[in-house]
């Protein structure tokens, strides 16, 4: 069996997979490279938009009218000029105008009627569907953006997100999302934010080279610190690589009795140790298994409570401490708080940025396909 460069095992196809009776191991024969079918991932960097590869696509939010006349739309046309090209184009709101310049596609996402409007949520994800048409009709599978929609638009960051997982989720494209140093952000002209490619050597030039770096795009194979990934797949969280750390949500009497839980327990066995560790809701009690550290995240009191959003951000910050004292820099979980105890994963995923965002850990998070995942939550009730 070949592993990939980077061992992350493919996770099968749906006819593929046995009934998980009795939850237990899943064996994994097959393996692919970065990506999977049913994966994508995204980035988060602190940084110039403008520093990523000159070969990466770009996107950003404009209007048919193509004003382009503040904020990161001046930016890019600056940068990229274009109007008329793009004009001619004829785009309406819910569609996505083009150009191409050198190696890359810079995609104009067409969000609202006039520069003066404002975009709705349904006019975002038109506009992303029909970049992703073009992306993979193109062979695009790495696109670099700015928080769309959520500058001077005013759209809500934790909706938008949501989105690009429901537009991108089988597309194996790579989205990085740039965010501005705080001191850039607040840097104004009167065109809108100054435009950071002329401002680079600036910002290079003060203080530390964590600074210099800001400003610089992440090497291929390493985070750096004011960037983190987030990685999706459809698969097995078992077949991750066998040094990769995983994560998962119990309550403080370590039942483990259904579910994702359940799955745990029969693995890596050792609840006796996890409760001699006296972890309460809010903490994170750890296990060593070979080379791999296994995260319970306590996120409530007893089995049949349900947790809170304070206390699964409270145990994930706990955990996140421990992964930085012991060099853990790739973490896999599921949905953590979404199965059995029904949390909302558009509130999740915002506090896993939240917390992760200047860490420089990669984490991915597995989803089952749909039969499969069925199949457990039936199993884990016999």
């Amino acid at each position: 069996m070949q592993m990939s460069a980077t061992g992350r095992k493919r996770p099968l196809a749906e006819q593929d997979w046995p009934q998980w009776q009795g939850c237990t191991d899943i064996d994994r024969q097959q393996t692919v490279g970065e990506f999977g079918e049913g994966s994508w991932r995204l980035n988060y960097v602190t940084g110039d938009l403008f520093s990523c590869p000159g070969d990466e696509a770009l996107a950003h939010c404009i209007s048919e009218d193509c004003h382009m006349g503040a904020g990161i739309a001046l930016m890019f046309r600056k940068k990229f000029n274009g109007v008329e090209e793009l004009k001619q184009q004829k785009k309406v709101t819910g569609q996505c105008a083009v150009l191409k310049r050198h190696k890359r596609y810079v995609y104009y996402l067409i969000t609202k009627k006039r520069f003066n409007n404002k975009p709705s949520y349904e006019s975002l994800r038109q506009s992303l569907e029909d970049m992703k048409t073009h992306c993979t009709l193109n062979g695009v599978t790495r696109l670099s953006m700015p928080r769309i929609g959520c500058g001077l638009d005013r759209l809500h960051w934790d909706r938008v997100l949501v989105i690009l997982e429901q537009v991108f989720k089988h597309s194996d494209i790579s989205v990085t999302i740039y965010s501005l140093p705080e001191r850039a952000k607040t840097h104004r002209s009167t065109g809108g934010l100054k435009y950071l490619l002329t401002e680079k050597d600036k910002l290079r030039s003060q203080d530390s080279f964590d600074k210099k770096q800001d400003t610089m795009p992440p090497p291929p194979g390493r985070s750096l610190k004011g960037s983190w990934r987030l990685n999706y797949f459809t698969g097995d969280l078992f077949s991750c690589p066998g040094d990769e750390a995983l994560a998962h949500c119990i309550s403080e009497d370590c039942h483990m009795g259904a579910g994702i839980a359940l799955m745990f327990r029969k693995k890596f066995n050792g609840v006796e140790e996890l409760k001699q560790q006296k972890k309460v809701t809010g903490q994170c009690a750890v296990l060593k298994r070979h080379k791999r550290y296994v995260y319970y995240l306590i996120t409530k009191k007893r089995f049949n409570n349900k947790p809170s959003y304070e206390s699964l951000r409270q145990s994930l910050e706990d955990m996140k401490t421990h992964c930085t004292l012991n060099g853990v820099t790739r973490l896999s979980m599921p949905r953590i708080g979404c199965g059995l105890d029904r949390l909302h994963w558009d509130r999740v995923s915002v506090i896993l940025e939240q917390v992760f965002k200047h860490s420089g850990i990669s984490v991915t998070i597995y989803s089952l396909p749909e039969r499969a995942e069925m199949t457990v939550m039936h199993e884990s009730y016999r």
